[in-house]
């Protein structure tokens, strides 16, 4: 008899550690600006934890299980939990940015979750969040080598910073912004509104039958001279 109640209590606690998986679940958050890197510290975040009914359309329902935070200083939260065995439990986080410590203005999530993500159970979870402000900017188009009012010039142009990852095929079929108003002497000037970070800009020109091509890129950040000047 004494044998059987020591085998059911090493069955019950055997039962009971199996609740939690063996191995943990890493969160690695890490929030910067993108043009320069500066880390952005006060994003919320909220882990929550749900259980499925395990029935193709059931419900999920939160367990009441959760875990918060915020990003440092240094732009950066790490996080380390177990979750339970069971693959009916789930993982959401959840992102608030309201109270992020930023200069002052209007800043648009350019890569990482606008508001939650789905936690992996078998991987790191890395959210490398950049943002960028919005600026104004100047802009100046010049044909300084005028030939006549047949001479032509079209541009495409992307922000570096918004699309780190483009690839040369992608520059390459990004449209032309080509117009009647960007032909012949043209010397044009407007402002407008964009998103901080480094612009590239690929432009081609016709002068006298001769075509003419180039790539410039301008730097737009606060306190920068926010200029692009296109001569040709």
């Amino acid at each position: 008899m004494k044998h059987s109640i020591t085998i059911g209590i090493t069955l019950l606690l055997l039962m009971a550690c199996s609740k939690e998986a063996k191995d943990p679940i890493y969160v690695n958050i890490n929030a910067i600006i993108a043009y320069d890197g500066t880390p952005i510290s006060g994003i919320c975040w909220n882990i929550v934890e749900t259980k499925s009914e395990g029935l193709i359309g059931g419900n999920i329902n939160a367990t009441g299980w959760e875990l918060g935070g915020t990003t440092d200083g240094s732009g950066i939260s790490v996080v380390e939990f177990y979750p339970k065995k069971d693959l009916d439990y789930q993982y959401d986080i959840y992102f608030d940015y309201s109270n992020m410590i930023v200069p002052v203005g209007d800043y648009e999530i350019v890569n990482g979750p606008t508001t939650f993500a789905h936690v992996n159970h078998s991987s790191e979870n890395i959210y490398n969040i950049r943002l960028l402000p919005y600026m104004d900017i100047d802009l100046h188009f010049l044909n300084q080598n005028c030939f006549d009012i047949n001479d032509t010039f079209k541009f495409k142009s992307f922000n570096f910073d918004e699309h780190l990852y483009f690839s040369q095929n992608q520059i390459n079929g990004l449209p032309w912004v080509e117009s009647n108003m960007f032909n012949g002497c043209l010397d044009l000037t407007w402002n407008t509104n964009s998103l901080a970070g480094r612009h590239v800009y690929v432009w081609e020109a016709i002068r006298n039958g001769i075509t003419e091509q180039g790539i410039d890129t301008f730097y737009v950040a606060p306190g920068a001279n926010n200029l692009i000047e296109l001569f040709w």
